[in-house]
């Protein structure tokens, strides 16, 4: 069961996409969060009342990309929806890295916030309607695989860089990692990409439950 799920995302090229796509975010967000703590106390000389407080703009740029979310796609379509919330993530950490100032950092985790939500929200949604009902939990289990297995390497991560390079460096190498996996999927989980997917995976389920009558 687990090699049919694993087998049927290596087959299909743009939820492999998907997946090393979180993977990647994940790390990069993994290193810097995981130092986020010493950037406060470091680079803005706060204290734990202000570091709670800036955590919190993440949540609230959560909540702002689940309410945009959905009038968003509708009128840009999912794949442009995608590289806007890369593009956003990617301006928080490079933002995070470049400032010194803390209404800015703010804005700058709220950016964050809102970016990792609304990807999250298309992605799973895309997902779920394209793996067929009786592969989900498989499929699930080998996405998250690829997906979440970067988060320990970033956090090591992040503790090298401080260490080598300073407080910023988690954020800017991370920020210049996701501009770059933000200029190359554009093409690749565009509208007229993931369009195809989801005809191609129609017909190959059209197929198996042809046989499956038969």
């Amino acid at each position: 069961e687990i090699r049919e799920g694993v087998g049927w995302l290596l087959r299909h090229s743009t939820m492999r996409v998907l997946a090393v796509t979180v993977g990647v975010v994940n790390l990069a967000y993994t290193a810097s969060s995981a130092v986020f703590v010493l950037y406060v106390r470091r680079e803005l000389h706060l204290g734990p009342l202000a570091y709670g407080t800036l955590l919190a703009a993440t949540a609230v740029g959560a909540v702002l990309g689940g309410l945009l979310v959905e009038r968003a796609t509708r009128s840009l379509g999912p794949g442009r929806v995608l590289s806007a919330a890369l593009a956003l993530a990617t301006a928080s950490r490079i933002g995070l890295g470049l400032t010194h100032e803390v209404f800015a950092v703010a804005g700058c985790l709220l950016l964050g916030g809102m970016g990792i939500t609304v990807f999250a929200v298309v992605s799973i949604s895309f997902r779920q309607r394209l793996v067929p009902d009786r592969l989900q939990g498989r499929v699930l289990s080998a996405y998250r695989m690829i997906a979440l297995s970067t988060e320990p390497i970033g956090g090591a991560l992040g503790g090298i860089l401080v260490d080598r390079m300073g407080v910023r460096a988690p954020f800017l190498i991370g920020g210049g990692l996701l501009a770059l996996l933000t200029l190359v999927t554009i093409p690749l989980i565009s509208n007229h990409s993931l369009r195809e997917a989801a005809e191609a995976e129609q017909e190959e389920v059209a197929r198996y439950e042809a046989r499956n009558r038969s």
